[in-house]
């Protein structure tokens, strides 16, 4: 499977959330090469983002629930308190280092209320200025020699079948119902999105595309869809779907904010 998975549109393919984890620790290089991941992400972002091993008990109820097995590492998702964008960049940025960790070998899983959050504070770095919102569990899928000598087909069927999702078309819409045929580009964007993550797996966020001008936005449907606390988090993870997807580009942080393709 490993000769087949050497990008993050790859990883798009086959990543699914995983909530049950070998006893094991994660490999000292696979350690190492995700803080240096980490450390590049902090110095762009400005966010504080930290790799936590063997904690265990920050998940102990949920281990011992049955919802969650062998959790004890994870990505604390640390960003400021009082930044607007902080929750869209953590989902962004958290997402990228999820896909990464699967082109490791690692599994990963967003966790937003299955923990204990002061003994996950406990074990951060965080400074005054600071919260942690969220975290990704991340270590070894149970069954972890049988998961990698799958092929990468039956990992990608896999995915498609994992969680229920959206209708491709139900996730977009065409300023002015303009007829003209779609973009490869765009539609590849969106087939990346329906594969992201999302909390309560709602896919709360919604694109528009003008054929007129190229121009793509982005805004979260929370308001219809339900309680949307999260919904920033899954706006960033969906954006950086869509930009993998789409081939690059670059997105404005915020709410129904433009994509450049260019």
């Amino acid at each position: 499977m490993s000769d087949f998975h050497t990008s993050l549109l790859d990883a798009i393919d086959v990543r699914v959330t995983t909530r049950f984890y070998e006893d094991r620790p994660i490999d000292e290089d696979l350690s190492r090469q995700l803080r240096q991941n980490i450390d590049a992400i902090n110095a762009i972002s400005g966010l504080h983002i930290q790799l936590i091993e063997g904690h265990p008990e920050v998940f102990a109820e949920a281990n011992t629930s049955g919802h969650l097995r062998n959790a004890r590492n994870f990505i604390a998702l640390v960003g400021p308190k009082d930044q607007s964008d902080a929750l869209e960049m953590l989902g962004y940025y958290g997402e990228r280092l999820a896909l990464s960790a699967t082109l490791s070998g690692l599994q990963t899983g967003w966790v937003a209320g299955s923990w204990d959050k002061a003994a996950a504070e406990a074990a951060c770095a965080i400074n005054p200025d600071e919260a942690l919102y969220l975290c990704l569990t991340i270590g070894y899928q149970e069954d972890y020699d049988q998961l990698m000598n799958k092929s990468y087909e039956e990992r990608c069927a896999e995915q498609q079948s994992h969680r229920p999702s959206k209708k491709l078309e139900e996730l977009y819409s065409v300023v002015d119902d303009a007829q003209a045929p779609l973009p490869d580009w765009f539609l590849d964007g969106i087939k990346s999105v329906q594969k992201a993550p999302s909390a309560m797996n709602r896919q709360p966020i919604h694109f528009t595309f003008n054929p007129g001008n190229d121009l793509v936005r982005a805004f979260s449907q929370s308001s219809l869809e339900g309680p949307g606390i999260f919904s920033l988090v899954d706006l960033g993870i969906a954006k950086l779907h869509f930009q993998i997807g789409a081939g690059g580009g670059t997105w404005e942080w915020g709410d129904d904010a433009s994509y450049a393709r260019r």
